[in-house]
């Protein structure tokens, strides 16, 4: 209780310290997490634009921290995941495409195993909306590019595989 007590007067005394701005994203998180079930579809969205809006405020404040900007581009695929599932397809390839941008960007100087799969995830993602829309060339080529990131993240990190028990 006394942790939660200082959080909450950090925030009133310092709203966009970047303590309480990364709390609060994280609470955007856990609401669209409980919203889903509740089948709150719209407040869903919202949460995650609001974390969006977090991170972003976040990567001004510290530009030289890439976990911000990971953790926009997985919010925006977990957007546009729920975009797809309510049928509202060129939304939800907007916000891929946007994520899909960033974690490609991110690979480049970090190649984590979390940014890899959320790339192969995202791929994956926009190819079923490409389908969706009629768009069977791109869809095909897309999907062709989820294939390849999941067997390049399986073939370089078989050792997870393995200590997980798969």
């Amino acid at each position: 209780q006394q942790a939660i007590r200082e959080f909450e007067e950090l925030g009133e005394a310092d709203p966009d310290h970047p303590d309480y701005v990364e709390g609060r994203a994280d609470g955007r998180l856990a609401l669209a997490e409980m919203l889903r079930t509740l089948g709150r579809d719209k407040d869903e969205v919202d949460a995650y634009d609001q974390a969006i809006t977090d991170y972003e405020s976040l990567i001004r404040a510290i530009p030289d921290a890439p976990r911000f900007r990971a953790r926009r581009a997985i919010t925006r695929t977990d957007k546009g995941q729920l975009l797809h599932e309510l049928d509202l397809n060129p939304r939800a390839a907007e916000a891929l495409q946007l994520a899909l941008s960033e974690l490609r960007d991110l690979l480049k100087t970090f190649p984590s195993v979390e940014l890899q799969g959320a790339t192969a995830a995202t791929f994956l993602i926009i190819g079923q909306v490409q389908s969706d829309l009629g768009q069977d060339d791109e869809a095909e080529a897309t999907l062709r590019s989820a294939a390849e990131a999941y067997e390049a993240l399986a073939a370089e990190h078989t050792d997870l595989l393995f200590r997980e028990g798969w």
